[in-house]
């Protein structure tokens, strides 16, 4: 078969922080698979299909492994060489073994046991707001901070240092230079390496679950101590980049639509819903979703062949038609057919969506309770978007009441 010419060049940035970018208007009503060049000159297969993308995110003839030399990089400092891989770039068995040894931790059962001390955390926050009065950022003064707490509490990590994580963290997110990736990844590797070998020196067994890892998967032997470093990693960044993101951003995107805001207000029982449409309608980690072939996939009538990269745009399967009723209308009371990919599908389903969850809904919850004047404090337009490599955002939202 004839494969295709690539019609458009990926990825595509966006200009307002809640919507996909507009050319993704391009790729609609010409197939569920569509080639796209990426920065490098290579091709890759865009799918524009949430039913197909379904599909091929449970097919193990795609990899996640991001060290193959054809993996789809949207950037040269994507391809900076490491030492070592992260959970989410591993295939089974191996990804396997390491998110068995986390799920205990994730469970939806434990969300909720944390639920109490998330909002302890969240009015602190807010109490801290108040006394200093708007207007402020949102971004700095809160959203940043819950998640970095839950996620120290929940690991071990000590939170006086959360602003060296925060910065590297974010820093990282930006993908500047293939220089830049590596200063960070070696400054936050070299900060966990120094902690984990505390704990492994440490008397009493540490707390949070780090020191559980030392004391189980390293101390028999299942986990090396570098295993457990970059799974370190992974955790904290991951653990309150994102979510910082979605708590700024729907609070932006609530603002920015009074009839949802107001209906939420009324009805206080649709934030889990509200949440849901949230992570459906803004997709912030949009380019994540990619794999790479290892065998000839045959679907929607083209052939993946072994080696095709493959990108799955959260933003753009998340708007599809074929999915959802009105896809480009924001409707917090959109439950039962909110099957978004936000948080991932398969095997590499997001571990920590209900932690992450349970913070977004507590956080949403508390600030439109206690600041029922809540408003930007200057015109959306003027609210900065953050620049990164991927992950969508607002860099600061300045807001009063």
């Amino acid at each position: 078969m004839t494969q295709p010419t690539p019609t458009a060049s990926f990825p595509l940035s966006r200009s307002c922080p809640y919507q996909p970018p507009t050319g993704y208007n391009d790729f609609k009503g010409k197939g569920p698979l569509q080639k796209v060049q990426l920065f490098d000159g290579r091709s890759a297969w865009l799918v524009s299909s949430h039913a197909v993308a379904h599909k091929l995110l449970g097919d193990s003839r795609l990899s996640n492994d991001r060290t193959r030399p054809d993996f789809p990089a949207l950037s040269a400092a994507e391809r900076t060489p490491r030492p070592f891989r992260m959970l989410p770039e591993m295939d089974s068995p191996e990804h396997d073994v390491q998110r068995r040894m986390l799920l205990p931790s994730f469970t939806l059962k434990r969300a909720r046991e944390a639920r109490p001390r998330i909002e302890e955390i969240t009015n602190e926050l807010i109490d801290a707001m108040q006394a200093k009065g708007g207007p402020l950022d949102l971004v700095s003064e809160f959203a940043i901070h819950l998640p970095s707490k839950i996620v120290c509490e929940l690991l071990g990590i000590p939170f006086e240092d959360h602003e060296f994580f925060q910065d590297r963290g974010y820093r990282l997110e930006k993908v500047e230079s293939v220089e830049s990736v590596q200063q960070m990844i070696g400054e936050l590797f070299g900060y966990l390496d120094r902690l984990i070998t505390a704990m492994e020196n440490a008397d009493e067994p540490q707390p949070g679950l780090l020191g559980d890892l030392v004391a189980g998967p390293v101390a028999n032997g299942e986990m090396s101590h570098q295993e457990l470093v970059v799974l370190a990693l992974v955790m904290l960044n991951s653990g309150h980049v994102t979510t910082s993101s979605m708590i700024a951003l729907g609070i932006f995107t609530l603002l920015e639509h009074p009839d949802q805001l107001a209906l939420l207000r009324a009805k206080p029982e649709l934030m889990p819903s509200a949440v849901d449409e949230l992570l459906r309608y803004l997709s912030i980690a949009d380019t994540v979703t990619r794999r790479i072939a290892v065998a000839d996939i045959e679907i929607a009538g083209q052939t993946i062949a072994a080696g095709d990269g493959v990108l799955m745009p959260n933003a753009l399967l998340n708007r599809d038609p074929e999915a959802f009723e009105e896809p480009d209308t924001f409707d917090i009371t959109r439950s039962s057919e909110n099957r978004h990919l936000a948080l991932g599908f398969g095997v590499h389903q997001c571990i920590g969506q209900h932690l992450a969850k349970a913070e977004i809904e507590v956080a949403l919850t508390a600030l439109l309770t206690r600041f029922p004047t809540l408003r930007l404090a200057v015109p959306a337009d003027e609210v900065p978007l953050r620049d990164t490599g991927g992950l969508e955002g607002v860099s600061a939202l300045p807001v009063t009441w």
